[in-house]
């Protein structure tokens, strides 16, 4: 992976600031539809998800490929040298599918990323993908995040046929539940990939 996807996957710098509705929660609601949210159900999980491709109701599990789940106790682990991609087949018909986590707690950020090809140690080419910041509760968004209380966490997305079938979908949580006093907010995140034929 070049240095610079490498970089966005393990630290979230994944492009400009999310807008409003990516902020965690806490004081008053954002002026804005989507919903409020109390930082219980923001605050990251005690160990990094598990999500998976839902396709016409046919689950895949995703590969993780990176994680800091550090600030949380948990595991902290680079992009490997060689990345083997989990794959499912999507129907010509098939225009949405959706990302689920094996939690209810809604993440703060998730970006996707696609590309067309990979190189023969499975990493892709960051010149040759493209970057979509997921919004909340956006339905007819191209990647909208929903989820919180009692339902799982999930990333809607569009069927794109012209932006590749390697996906790699990032998503971060920040710790708000008892944290102390202060500015800093700790966020924990991770990457995981999966491909996408037809």
């Amino acid at each position: 992976m070049t240095a610079a996807v490498t970089a966005a996957i393990v630290t979230g710098a994944c492009g400009s600031p999310p807008e409003i509705a990516d902020q965690p929660s806490g004081g008053d609601p954002p002026p804005s539809h989507a919903p409020y949210l109390p930082d219980t159900l923001l605050t990251a999980p005690r160990k990094p998800p598990q999500p998976a491709l839902i396709v016409n109701g046919n689950r895949t599990d995703m590969r993780r490929i990176a994680v800091d789940w550090a600030a949380r106790g948990g595991p902290k682990a680079s992009p490997p040298r060689h990345v083997d991609w989990p794959a499912v087949r999507l129907a010509e018909s098939t225009r949405r599918v959706v990302v689920e986590f094996d939690t209810a707690q809604l993440p703060s950020r998730a970006v996707l990323y696609r590309y067309s090809e990979v190189g023969a140690n499975g990493i892709p080419d960051e010149a040759d993908g493209t970057e979509t910041i997921c919004g909340l509760a956006e339905p007819d968004a191209t990647c909208s995040r929903t989820g919180g209380g009692a339902q799982p966490a999930r990333v809607d997305l569009a069927v794109d046929t012209g932006a590749g079938p390697y996906w790699v979908v990032h998503a971060a949580w920040p710790l708000l539940a008892g944290r102390g006093p202060g500015p800093d907010v700790p966020v924990v995140s991770a990457s995981w990939v999966i491909r996408a034929d037809r």
